[in-house]
């Protein structure tokens, strides 16, 4: 409950600052004639700014986590978000007839101060949290897995807004109850295995209190780190959550937006790709662009088109994992694939409707055989079409073993369950900075 009252607290400084911002945007584009400006205000008009800034924000991902990792990092997210709120505003004050010009204020100037006063607010919004422990406060119960696993994540990850107050390896202790009251709990997570009990649940209900929330394990490791626990769910609950994915209504407004912006994207990259061609050629013998069988939607496989980053001939016996560091990547690859532009012909993918903007990374079909065999639920990845860029993409590294596979097929299939339109704005947003962090591999 906590974790949701600092998100509301939050947003309200959001707005209380957006609506000053408005307030000094106006003061600075009135003229000297209209010193009560503020008084005259259309208040439609005020509200509306307002309202597409907050959309903005949220779309941008603003309000996924109570804790600030980088200051530098969400100030890229800031500037995305407003970014587009700028564009809607001139849009508005375009569509805004019965406005008064003087009323409709300057979407550049509004963007800019609301940028400086969001990254500001947020900085005091840490210092407050960090200040008075205003996390969370989490009991882990159980002997578990996943609850260790939780545990880590918890210790290294504040920024999620939750604190690891207590761990139990059950709750069968008299002075289990007095624990939690003791050390202020919030939220009880508690192992999967002990809910399905009727014994356990009786004694899972004698824990619960006003103000102390519960949630399995499961659950809990899917809200906060966003991903599903592959190797700790079982088949019936994963496949009943994964069939929930979007109806071919979203799937139609995804395609329309993948010939779109796969359209767009070929032709601003046709002249990047043209000249890095060059520069691959002279580096090292081989065409530039090299064409690899990949698995797509339903386990078919389609022909990806890429720009040669490795020496030719790189896999002359059986198909190996690229590797960070990789002996076989050119000077030219190396550099191409920290910004990803090795995978801008796979425009060319999206708009044959092979692969989608968002999804899960294609796999090549002769390593799919072992990673079915050893990773549980693998083949779910075929319910969506592959992308060029998706959520494991952007939260984990490049996978180079069957670990990394389970990893990110964690992160797959979260996407997969849940598929929309912010989360894929979101993946774009931090794949663009990925990408401007050379952070690729």
């Amino acid at each position: 409950m906590k974790h949701v009252w600092l998100k509301l607290f939050l947003i309200a400084g959001d707005v209380v600052g957006i609506y000053l911002v408005l307030f000094i945007t106006m003061l600075i584009s009135a003229s000297s004639d209209r010193a009560f400006l503020l008084l005259n205000l259309d208040f439609t008009s005020t509200f509306s700014y307002l309202v597409i800034l907050i959309v903005a924000f949220v779309l941008g991902g603003l309000y996924r986590d109570t804790r600030i990792k980088s200051v530098i990092e969400h100030s890229a997210h800031l500037i995305s978000s407003i970014t587009v709120a700028v564009i809607l505003i001139y849009t508005f004050n375009m569509l805004a007839i019965r406005q008064s010009k003087s009323a409709q204020l300057n979407p550049l100037l509004l963007g800019l101060i609301i940028l400086l006063i969001s990254i500001l607010w947020r900085y005091i919004f840490n210092k407050i949290c960090n200040v008075y422990n205003l996390q969370e406060r989490v009991a882990l119960i159980g002997n578990d897995p996943l609850i260790d696993k939780l545990e880590q994540a918890l210790k290294s990850h504040q920024e999620f807004g939750y604190r690891c107050v207590l761990k139990l390896p059950s709750f069968e202790d008299d002075e289990t109850k007095s624990l939690i009251r003791a050390n202020k709990v919030d939220t009880l997570v508690v192992a999967e295995k002990y809910v399905g009990n009727p014994i356990n649940s009786q004694q899972l209900t004698e824990l619960l209190m006003p103000n102390v929330s519960f949630i399995t394990a499961t659950n809990f490791y899917e809200n906060s780190l966003r991903r599903l626990p592959v190797n700790q769910v079982n088949a019936s609950w994963i496949l009943e959550a994964v069939a929930k994915h979007p109806r071919p209504g979203f799937r139609f407004m995804k395609r329309i937006f993948d010939v779109i912006l796969g359209t767009v994207g070929l032709l601003l990259s046709l002249p990047v790709i043209a000249i890095v061609a060059i520069f691959v050629k002279a580096e090292s013998k081989g065409p530039a662009l090299y064409f690899q069988k990949r698995t797509g939607l339903g386990g078919s496989v389609f022909t990806a088109i890429k720009i040669r980053t490795m020496i030719e001939n790189a896999e002359t016996e059986e198909p190996l994992w690229a590797e960070e560091g990789d002996e076989r990547a050119t000077f030219i690859g190396r550099l191409l694939r920290r910004i990803r532009v090795d995978e801008l012909p796979q425009f060319i993918n999206i708009i044959k409707g092979e692969m989608s903007l968002i999804g899960p990374r294609p796999e090549r079909p002769a390593l799919e055989p072992k990673l079915e065999r050893e990773i549980p639920f693998y083949n779910l990845r075929y319910l969506v079409k592959p992308g060029l860029t998706g959520w494991a993409q952007v939260n984990y590294h490049y996978g180079a073993s069957v670990k990394d596979a389970i990893e990110k097929l964690e992160y797959d299939l979260y996407y997969i369950m849940h598929q929309s339109l912010p989360l894929d704005i979101e993946i774009i947003l931090r794949t663009i900075w990925i990408v401007l962090k050379a952070k690729g591999r």
